[in-house]
């Protein structure tokens, strides 16, 4: 299987040898889980293929350099839930539970977690795969050291058991199974019956309350930036937080969002074709406080401003 990723969607293109299993579909569709991205199924040359809609969605991988340990915690009870869901299902299996840090996402909105389920069947399903034991143990591991590496207490057990594993690994060369075995057992048994408690702790965390996002319709298409660190940097260059590298227009560092306690402000960074703020050309490195309803500028683009 193949996955691709866009900006507002996910594809799982299909292998030659594999087929999209009805019946998981089927009950993929009657899980009703808020946590699992709704999946639809077209032909794409001649092959199925699975498309999850993300708009609006960060992936962890996007968010690492400031993911928070409450965003840790909720994202490993989330795995652990579906987990188990999956592996208590008849026609469903935790492999199709796609595990990496790009394919797990976050909804800025609400801090809670988004999951990708592909049932795609093919020679080797229903086996214990090593693999994806193995993909689990990379990416929790990718979790948690994540940002400035805090975890809260109830994942720290986790943690030492990902690091007696990443020990071994460097001394002997490979990844122990039993232990990879016993790492996700103790993810399930631990945290699939927990509840969350509050999950709005996750977008308030260090910014006085407040939420900023900026909103796109026009030319480029729609889609929303969700300032989701209180110094959120917009530009085409990979390393900003609110990436828009499909317009040449755009500086690779053109603007950065600050939430402060006293308000939510905006900074042009120099940028090549400028930022206007309700129409009025914004002078570089000039700090301005923006508000709800405001029109942001940057280059040929207009961006409405929603802060609550």
């Amino acid at each position: 299987m193949k996955i691709i990723s866009s900006q507002t969607h996910l594809s799982c293109i299909l292998d030659e040898g594999e087929h999209v299993s009805a019946l998981g579909m089927k009950m993929l569709s009657q899980m009703k889980d808020s946590r699992v991205i709704s999946a639809a199924q077209v032909v794409y040359n001649g092959r199925d293929k699975l498309i999850y809609r993300t708009e609006d969605l960060e992936t962890v991988a996007s968010i690492s350099s400031y993911i928070t340990a409450v965003n840790k915690l909720v994202i490993v009870i989330g795995l652990a839930k579906l987990i188990k869901q999956l592996d208590e299902s008849a026609f469903l299996d935790k492999e199709f539970l796609e595990v990496e840090p790009e394919e797990i996402y976050i909804n800025p909105a609400n801090g809670m977690p988004g999951f990708i389920v592909a049932p795609i069947t093919g020679s080797t399903t229903g086996m214990l795969r090593r693999h994806w034991m193995e993909r689990l143990y990379r990416s929790l591991s990718f979790l948690l050291f994540a940002g400035d590496g805090a975890v809260p207490d109830d994942l720290k057990e986790l943690v030492t058991m990902l690091e007696r594993q990443s020990l071994e690994e460097n001394n002997s060369g490979e990844l122990n199974i039993s232990d990879l075995i016993a790492i996700c057992n103790y993810v399930v048994e631990n945290f699939a019956d927990r509840t969350i408690e509050n999950a709005d702790d996750i977008t308030q965390t260090s910014r006085g309350g407040r939420e900023a996002r900026l909103s796109y319709s026009g030319r480029y298409g729609n889609f929303t930036l969700f300032a989701m660190k209180n110094d959120f940097v917009i530009g085409k260059s990979p390393d900003c937080d609110g990436k828009i590298p499909f317009n040449n227009a755009i500086s690779r560092r053109h603007g950065c969002l600050n939430i402060e306690p006293s308000g939510v402000f905006y900074t042009d960074l120099g940028s090549s074709n400028h930022s206007y703020l309700n129409g009025r050309m914004l002078n570089p490195e000039q700090k301005v406080a923006i508000a709800s309803g405001d029109t942001l500028r940057l280059a040929d683009m207009d961006f409405v401003v929603e802060i609550s």
